[in-house]
C-alpha cells in the first residue's frame, strides 16, 4: 500500500511544475492531468492502507478520521472561492 501511496504522491507534487514551465492554457491542462493521474495512483491506497491499520471493530472511526481534512477544508475553501469570484470575476 505505502509504495503506491508513496510513488502517487510524488506525481501530485510534480504537477505544479508543469504549469511552472508552461504558462499557457496547455499547460493548465497538463497541470490537471498530471494532479489527476497521481491522485488516482495514491487515493485509493491512502484510505485502503487506513483500514488495514485500524483495529478490529474500528474502521469507521478510522475512516473518519482519514477522511476529516477534507470535511474541515471544505468549508473556508467555498468561503474564499466564494469572495475571490466575487471580487474579481465581476
Amino acid at each position: 500500500h505505502f509504495d503506491m501511496i508513496f510513488r502517487g504522491s510524488w506525481i501530485t507534487a510534480l504537477s505544479p511544475f508543469v504549469v511552472a514551465a508552461s504558462q499557457t492554457y496547455a499547460g493548465a491542462c497538463g497541470f490537471v492531468v498530471v494532479l489527476s493521474i497521481g491522485e488516482m495512483i495514491w487515493s485509493p491506497r491512502w484510505y485502503d492502507y487506513t483500514m488495514a491499520c485500524a483495529p478490529p471493530g474500528r474502521e469507521g472511526v478510522f475512516g473518519a478520521l482519514a477522511l476529516m481534512p477534507l470535511f474541515v477544508a471544505k468549508l473556508p475553501t467555498g468561503l474564499l472561492g466564494g469572495y475571490l469570484l466575487q471580487r474579481f470575476c465581476p
